[in-house]
């Protein structure tokens, strides 16, 4: 947001109309410029910092902003005169309603120019990046591994994987400690791999999606999955599918194996 000049610029055209205005006659500007104040001296002295608190200036600098560049465009579309009426609590009506055209050069346009320009040139254009990304990103559904899980979605009780969209779509339940894995936790060290690990056997949960880099890379992990009664049933990419024993579908054995178990 401080990076973003039109921004600032339209947040602090809010608080000017809000000062030049008076506070009583615009309640929601008082509550955006309060809550924007109460923000930057709480954030001055809280540690550690996160990026999502930055919600609590997002939320004020819009509604600031909003109104400072809707004033900005009535004063830009409004006459001379309307625009002094406008300052005393009149609302003037837009020029080009009137059918007439400011008498004067309007610094208001080349400020609501500015400001208007800025968040279409600039955000409109990662907008539509960040659609077309959206448009053909890859599904959960379109994956090698939800299939398999759901076949086995009405035998399981728990489902343990990274990737909380495979998780939520495949309708199984995963242990309540690993469901919010923010930044904030990680920073915290509440979800440092010994404390995943220790979760994991205590849930115990039937159906395990694990990486070969991730999970896997870990000894002790390996072995406990042995241990445990483990088996995979689906390998994809760098990613493995585990079940226990009871849900994995019986290999077909041959007539040697069959022989060998007989003692024939």
């Amino acid at each position: 947001m401080i990076n973003d000049v039109t921004i600032v610029l339209a947040v602090f055209a809010g608080l000017y109309r809000m000062g030049s205005g008076g506070v009583r006659r615009y309640p929601g500007l008082l509550f955006a410029g309060g809550m924007l104040l109460t923000s930057v001296l709480v954030h001055s002295f809280h540690r550690p910092w996160f990026g999502y608190y930055a919600l609590h200036f997002h939320i004020p600098a819009a509604i600031l902003a909003a109104h400072g560049a809707g004033w900005l465009l009535r004063r830009a579309f409004a006459t001379p005169a309307r625009v002094a009426a406008s300052d005393q609590g009149a609302e003037g009506s837009p020029a080009w309603l009137s059918g007439k055209s400011p008498a004067r050069f309007s610094w208001s346009a080349v400020a609501v120019a500015v400001i208007v320009s800025g968040w279409f040139g600039f955000r409109l254009p990662s907008a539509t990046t960040q659609w077309h990304q959206l448009r053909h990103a890859p599904t959960a559904s379109g994956g090698a591994f939800l299939p398999a899980i759901r076949g086995y979605a009405s035998r399981a009780s728990w489902l343990y994987f990274r990737d909380e969209a495979i998780v939520f779509h495949s309708g199984i339940l995963q242990p309540p400690e690993l469901v919010l894995r923010t930044s904030k936790r990680v920073d915290l060290g509440e979800l440092s791999n010994e404390i995943i690990y220790e979760t994991i056997r205590r849930y115990r949960p039937e159906i395990m999606l694990l990486g070969r880099s991730g999970e896997l890379a870990n000894e002790d992990f390996r072995a406990w999955i042995k241990e445990s009664g483990y088996e995979k049933i689906l390998e994809h990419g760098n990613r493995e599918l585990w079940v226990l024993r009871h849900l994995a579908p019986k290999r077909i054995r041959n007539y040697r194996e069959l022989v060998a178990e007989l003692n024939l």
